[in-house]
């Protein structure tokens, strides 16, 4: 008799924990399903902010800064043949670092952009053929001379 005695109380404790898990893990599920099913306060109080929101307003804010004036464009002056006495001897063409190697009185000299080369003329630009330059307010080009290839003999 003993022997059935020890089996039935194992059998119900088997049973007691059986039940508290199944209790268990009911009362998890039903705290999932509830907290998933009611917003918490942040986001209550998120949809009412965002429920004030003056969207047209935030259309007329310049999200890049103001459109500020464009510059006039400078009317185009016409380029004429320098007859300064420089030969052009080379180019680096980098923007506003652009660079022209030139022969200035029998001398090898390196100007930029913005440069004196003589007194009255400035290195204005520096193109891929050769250089503009500003003599007194007007523009003159001097060409990077063409290389003839050599004769095959």
């Amino acid at each position: 008799m003993k022997a059935w005695g020890t089996h039935l109380t194992s059998a119900m404790v088997q049973l007691l924990l059986l039940l508290l898990l199944a209790w268990v893990i009911l009362d998890f599920w039903q705290a999932m399903n509830i907290s998933q099913k009611t917003p918490s306060l942040e986001q209550v109080s998120l949809k009412d902010e965002l429920s004030k929101v003056d969207v047209e307003q935030i259309l007329r804010v310049p999200l890049f800064g103001a459109e500020q004036s464009r510059p006039k464009k400078a009317q185009a002056q016409k380029v004429v043949r320098s007859p300064l006495h420089l030969e052009v001897l080379g180019l680096v063409s980098a923007g506003e670092q652009s660079a022209a190697i030139l022969k200035v009185d029998g001398k090898q000299e390196v100007f930029f952009v913005g440069d004196v080369i003589q007194p009255g003329v400035v290195l204005h630009a520096v193109e891929g053929s050769g250089i503009i330059v500003d003599r007194h307010g007007r523009l003159e080009r001097i060409d990077l001379p063409v290389q003839k290839p050599p004769k095959a003999g």
